[in-house]
């Protein structure tokens, strides 16, 4: 017996992306709060609070809270549960455009100062 697969269009995943943005937005906002530090440190750290919610919840679950919230889920291309290594390679993309973000912020910074 085969599964019935159904796949998330584009408005699921926009509106589960929007939670997860909201999400991360408290997180990081609190963080920047509470953290002492200039704006690099603060920069570097929502990078990384970014792509580790993101890896983690993929790797652990399949789903961010966002994808939990629309009730979609991360699956392979044969349907099984994604590992870490599979996450990380899926979002080595965002991680080069935080980067590039990042070192932008910080010539920015340097310009400025």
């Amino acid at each position: 017996m085969s599964e019935t697969v159904q796949y998330a269009g584009f408005w699921k995943r926009f509106v589960a992306g929007v939670v997860d943005a909201l999400i991360l937005t408290v997180v990081v906002v609190s963080a920047r709060m509470l953290l002492p530090g200039g704006y690099l440190l603060s920069e570097a750290f929502e990078v990384a609070v970014g792509l580790t919610y993101t890896i983690v919840l993929h790797s652990l679950y399949g789903k961010t809270l966002g994808k939990r919230a629309i009730g979609i889920q991360l699956r392979t291309v044969d349907l099984r549960p994604v590992t870490a290594k599979e996450a990380l390679a899926r979002s080595s993309v965002d991680m080069l455009i935080a980067v590039a973000g990042f070192v932008g912020s910080m010539i920015a910074v340097v310009r400025a100062g």
